[in-house]
């Protein structure tokens, strides 16, 4: 064999062998079946780069990019296979579910109602469509919407249970309770009591609310008024914000409180957390910046923070707070530890160890009740008991 022959050959089994190695279509299938959804999005890639015109390997590219989250991925590819076929309403409906995921409604919309152009009577594209103006908060539309599909297709169970789901929600929700403090020195009882008014916005996490405390301590009454919310600026981001007054003359409270609390609601099993907040005294202020972190469990939430508190006399210090809750059928218990030391007027500064538990009862959509209880140790000074219980009403 000369050169020549000896060139061609290489290169021929060159070839041969980069297309024996070459991942296959069915490869991404297996994979995809496998649950192997990182590798199976690779070998599509890999497939739909090498054919151009290979749509299915953009079809199936897309589906595990958007279980896996990677919306903004899903959607190019999406894109590319209806520039493939323009006449699969599938298609449209693959982009449209994405975008809902991704909280992209308006375009879910678009993409559905082009599905619905091309297939009037597509049962899918419309129950989808229900999902997306549920989540806007139009319920009487969304509404409409599965009733047509459940027409279409009345063997799709879920439908049903949808239907029930798409009910206008209780915007309005009451707490009240009492609080029973004993201490085994000279104060003895004390008691606490709030009622707060809650009104949700919209069918996000916004809710507005104002909240009344009365706190019996020292042998003088103190009562004040908050008024806080819970805001989505962005679906990843929820923002606690609270102001707060002492009504009249301050004994012992906060003449004025605010708090900022800040939740990172990452798709992972850890999220991280930060809250400030501001005392002001007629002496002096108090300000407080809690780190922490918040791991998501199988049938419980844990949470740690790190208080470091900057106090009226100059000092700092530090306290570190623990919380389990768990998620259980009509009820939701939880465990609390704190252990540090604080300078809060009136008291000097302390060691303190605090335990603590309670539940929320679920008694149906518009009734629940709680009960709580702690025993704090604040080493030196006194052995402290509380026990609290509450009732909600959502209306």
């Amino acid at each position: 064999m000369n050169p020549i022959q000896r060139a061609f050959a290489a290169a021929a089994l060159t070839l041969l062998a980069s297309q024996t190695m070459a991942a296959s279509y069915e490869d991404g299938v297996r994979l995809k079946s496998q649950q192997q959804l990182v590798s199976a999005a690779e070998v599509f890639a890999e497939v739909a780069a090498r054919e151009p015109g290979n749509v299915l390997a953009r079809e199936q590219l897309a589906i595990v990019l958007g279980w896996q989250n990677r919306f903004d991925e899903s959607v190019k590819v999406w894109g590319e296979a209806i520039s493939l076929a323009p006449e699969k309403p599938d298609y449209r409906i693959g982009i449209g579910r994405v975008l809902y995921w991704k909280g992209d409604h308006a375009n879910a919309l678009q993409a559905l109602d082009a599905a619905l152009r091309l297939q009037p009577g597509n049962a899918e594209a419309i129950k989808l469509k229900g999902d997306v103006l549920l989540a806007q908060g139009k319920t009487a539309e969304a509404r409409t919407a599965y009733r047509e599909a459940q027409q279409i297709n009345p063997q799709d169970a879920e439908l049903a249970q949808r239907l029930e789901r798409a009910v206008e929600p209780l915007r309005w929700r009451l707490d009240a309770g009492l609080g029973y403090d004993h201490y085994d020195n000279a104060r003895k009882g004390e008691s606490s009591r709030f009622a707060q008014l809650g009104r949700r916005i919209g069918r996000g996490g916004d809710v507005l609310y104002a909240r009344y405390d009365g706190y019996n301590n020292f042998g003088s009454v103190d009562d004040g008024l908050t008024l806080g919310s819970y805001w989505l600026p962005h679906p990843k981001l929820l923002l606690n914000l609270e102001a707060g007054r002492t009504l009249g003359e301050a004994n012992f409270r906060p003449e004025t409180q605010l708090l900022v609390n800040g939740e990172l609601l990452l798709d992972s099993p850890v999220q991280p957390l930060l809250g400030y907040r501001y005392f002001k005294y007629d002496n002096g202020t108090v300000t407080t910046i809690t780190p922490g972190l918040r791991a998501l469990l199988p049938g419980a939430v844990a949470e740690a923070r790190y208080g470091i508190t900057d106090n009226i006399d100059g000092s700092t210090t530090g306290v570190f707070a623990a919380r389990l809750s768990f998620e259980a059928e009509g009820y939701s218990p939880y465990l609390a530890l704190t252990s540090g030391s604080e300078a809060l007027p009136p008291q000097a500064k302390a060691d303190i160890l605090v335990l603590g538990g309670g539940a929320v009862f679920d008694l149906g959509p518009r009734w629940g009740v709680r009960v709580d209880y702690s025993f704090e140790n604040r080493k030196d000074i006194y052995k402290h008991h509380n026990l609290g219980a509450g009732l909600t009403y959502r209306f």
